[in-house]
């Protein structure tokens, strides 16, 4: 990982690389990924993987392209690059921007494990992107349940969260849902954000997705009460109470703009979890593990349980038109950021694809 390391003293840790982009990579690192992207039959993914294996059968050492494209060359890098290129099984880079290029090294395991890391280019205009710049503080451990969801990701971005500043005035947003209202201001907000998504339950389609939020407890019940009160007179629904352990919220009941919304929200004295329906906050607010995040934006992806949620949503369908969930490789995929000068460095590390 020293070419993250070296993005703590270099302005630019990617100015001697191809400015059209490029890949790397050693025969077996590329031969191991073309299995992974063939599990996808009929689709461009399995395609770009059969190109991939026939590339490596025909090479014993370097597999190089510099610039777009996706067809790989048996060829070294040229040596003025060799060192640039150097450390990982693989490595590339997207073509240059103007806020910088995006650039990546993984090593590959015979099995597809992947360990390695990005670097990402912060713009100078950051707007509501700044919610994901990572702060030096750690987020800590969630608010929210990690058993059974598909996606779990938790920040604390450097900037803090103000997000009623990001909204603007008498846009639809604010209209709709008075999301510049006190509630979601940094007077409430303690800094820290989470998104959760499960399967959905049996008989529903759509996934239980809940926000969760860091509150300061001297703050936050008078807000959310006032926006609880807000939303129901201005789209006539019912408020009705729910409790859950030490948590204590509401339903808005009747509001019938999207299928299975009907927003809840649950507040403890540290946090808020904010679902798009009553099984959804409590499934994020239920007693269970939670999962440590050591950097300052951090993102779990269960594929285990991404193929449960096809499963559920293809028994919805009659028989003759039910599918077989995907059976999706790298099982389980952690993603953990922090800010490295102008860049984001991005640790990866995944399952296998048996």
């Amino acid at each position: 990982m020293l070419w993250i390391a070296l993005a703590c003293h270099e302005p630019d840790p990617s100015a001697s690389l191809p400015e059209g982009g490029f890949v790397v990579a050693t025969p077996a690192a590329i031969s191991t990924l073309s299995r992974c992207l063939q599990r996808f039959p009929e689709s461009e993914a399995s395609t770009l993987g059969e190109m991939w294996a026939r590339a490596a059968e025909t090479c014993r050492e370097t597999l190089f392209v510099e610039g777009p494209g996706t067809s790989l060359e048996c060829a070294p890098p040229p040596p003025a690059l060799a060192a640039a290129l150097a450390g990982h099984q693989l490595r590339f880079g997207l073509p240059r921007t103007a806020a910088g290029m995006v650039s990546g090294g993984v090593d590959v395991a015979s099995d597809a494990q992947l360990t390695g890391g990005l670097l990402l280019p912060i713009p100078e205009e950051l707007g509501p992107l700044g919610l994901v710049i990572p702060s030096a503080t750690a987020a800590g451990p969630s608010m929210l349940r990690n058993q059974g969801a598909f996606l779990h990701a938790r920040g604390r971005p450097d900037g803090g969260i103000d997000v009623a500043a990001l909204v603007p005035e008498n846009s639809q947003a604010d209209q709709l849902f008075d999301l510049r209202s006190s509630m979601l201001s940094g007077a409430v907000l303690q800094g820290t954000w989470e998104l959760a998504a499960y399967p959905p339950p049996p008989g529903r389609s759509m996934p239980e997705v809940v926000l969760g939020l860091g509150v300061r407890a001297s703050t936050a019940p008078t807000a959310i009460t006032t926006f609880a009160e807000m939303i129901r007179k201005k789209w006539s629904v019912q408020r009705e109470e729910i409790t859950a352990d030490a948590w204590r919220g509401e339903c808005l009941r009747g509001l019938n703009i999207m299928p299975e919304f009907e927003p809840c929200f649950l507040l403890n004295e540290q946090s808020l979890a904010i679902g798009w329906n009553e099984s959804a906050v409590r499934t994020g607010a239920a007693p269970g593990a939670r999962q440590p995040f050591e950097t300052g934006m951090g993102v779990v992806i269960d594929t285990t349980a991404l193929s449960a949620s096809d499963a559920t949503l293809s028994a919805l369908f009659p028989p003759e038109m039910q599918y077989a969930p995907i059976d999706y490789p790298l099982g389980r995929i952690e993603l953990n950021a922090r800010t490295l000068g102008n860049y984001v460095a991005v640790d990866v590390s995944t399952g296998g694809c048996p």
